[in-house]
């Protein structure tokens, strides 16, 4: 297979990990898996990746989350919603089941028994608000999912998106109103 510059991308998922298959007919994406007869050129990238149509990047609300002891990994995209004008920003989470147990298990009244699925939502869902009170008000993260097992990775460990937010393996929590924190009087 033969390089491809960085200029072209996947037609699917928009990655530059892509090279031309030994036919010379059709790309090959590492990223996403995908085959196809012609490539995007980096200037649709916005296609791809809406979020940043809307002035940020997944990446920063990735790495605040990565901060976060009770999740052991995220994802974040923009999901779209029936009825709704703009992207509802989303974390597709997997919990960190022994840091939650660590950190939370004196507060129940049964320490010994284990999480439900709600209390550990509840969790993470108010980490969540924390990490939402350092990102401006559109990048604030409207909807959880809670992921059970492991991302979809490529060989270099990076999670293959288009795989994952084509699976559906994912618990898929209710938006949560007014998840934007309010200002303190501090801010005001």
């Amino acid at each position: 297979m033969a390089l491809v510059t960085k200029m072209n991308r996947c037609a699917v998922c928009g990655s530059s990990q892509i090279s031309l298959m030994a036919d010379g007919k059709y790309y090959h994406c590492e990223a996403c898996g995908a085959t196809s007869n012609h490539t995007m050129p980096a200037a649709d990238l916005a296609k791809v990746d809406r979020i940043s149509l809307m002035g940020g990047s997944t990446e920063e609300i990735e790495t605040l989350l990565s901060k976060v002891p009770e999740i052991a990994e995220s994802m974040v995209y923009g999901k779209e919603v029936a009825g709704e004008k703009e992207l509802i920003i989303t974390a597709r989470v997997i919990p960190n089941y022994e840091e939650i147990e660590n950190l939370h298990a004196a507060e129940r009244k049964e320490p010994s028994a284990a999480f439900t699925e709600e209390e550990i939502y509840k969790i993470i869902w108010n980490q969540i608000k924390q990490v939402n009170r350092k990102l401006s008000n559109y990048k604030c993260i409207r909807k959880l999912e809670i992921k059970s097992g492991q991302f979809a990775k490529t060989s270099t460990m990076k999670i293959k998106r288009f795989a994952e937010l084509a699976s559906d393996d994912a618990k898929e929590m209710p938006a949560v109103e007014n998840a934007a924190p309010a200002a303190t009087e501090n801010e005001q």
